[in-house]
């Protein structure tokens, strides 16, 4: 039985690695137009995004601007 504990212990800390290492997502604003559009401006790492409701739920799932290819805003 060592053994499944030893893998239950490392799968919750490789878990945890990810949740600490994911790119923590603030919406600073939402705007909803009249034709059902999303979008938002977010921060991530001190950076300001214009990103699509799309775009939005990607990050929210994890995925980095760098994988949407997304630019900053200039400051």
């Amino acid at each position: 039985m060592p053994d499944s504990h030893a893998a239950s212990q490392n799968a919750k800390r490789s878990g945890v690695r990810k949740a600490l290492n994911r790119h923590k997502t603030f919406v600073s604003t939402k705007r909803f137009h009249a034709n059902g559009e999303v979008t938002a401006r977010v921060i991530i790492d001190g950076e300001a995004y214009e990103v699509s409701g799309r775009q939005l739920a990607m990050l929210e799932q994890g995925k980095t601007p760098a994988d949407l290819l997304l630019e900053p805003q200039p400051h």
